[in-house]
């Protein structure tokens, strides 16, 4: 699945094989962040989140912070597994395998899922965090 960002001169986006293919750049996890922060992507888990929301307070001050910090676990491991992707690319691309490349390859796959891992994760906290500072109302059922 590739994530709504606006393709780039590769034709393609951050979150799709091909555009590391077509010597897309390796984004910064700042950069991933920023585009994740800046779109109304929610992440992957929207329905389990309104699910959160609906119930009644302490449970849902508590039911947010307990995915919070499962998703800030999931965070550490993709950012980990993106570095590692990362160097594998520049590796696959400094032995010349960009000008040979004739399609897609498992390293661009790679990367491209573990963006799009990155991406998720980094909206599902903005969204977290939002809903965490959002005041119910005193009177809400």
């Amino acid at each position: 699945m590739s994530i709504s960002l606006p393709p780039n001169e590769t034709g393609y986006c951050p979150g799709h094989p091909w555009y590391y293919v077509r010597g897309g750049k390796v984004l910064s996890l700042k950069q991933i962040r920023f585009e994740a922060e800046q779109n109304n992507y929610r992440g992957y888990m929207p329905d389990r989140l309104d699910e959160i929301d609906t119930k009644p307070e302490p449970k849902r001050s508590h039911s947010l912070r307990q995915l919070r910090e499962k998703v800030r676990e999931d965070l550490k491991r993709d950012v980990s597994g993106y570095r590692k992707q990362v160097n594998r690319l520049r590796r696959y691309r400094d032995h010349g395998a960009l000008e040979e490349a004739q399609g897609c390859n498992d390293v661009h796959t790679a990367i491209s899922l573990k963006h799009n891992h990155l991406y998720n994760d980094f909206a599902i906290l903005r969204e977290i965090e939002t809903m965490l500072t959002k005041q119910r109302d005193l009177f809400d059922l």
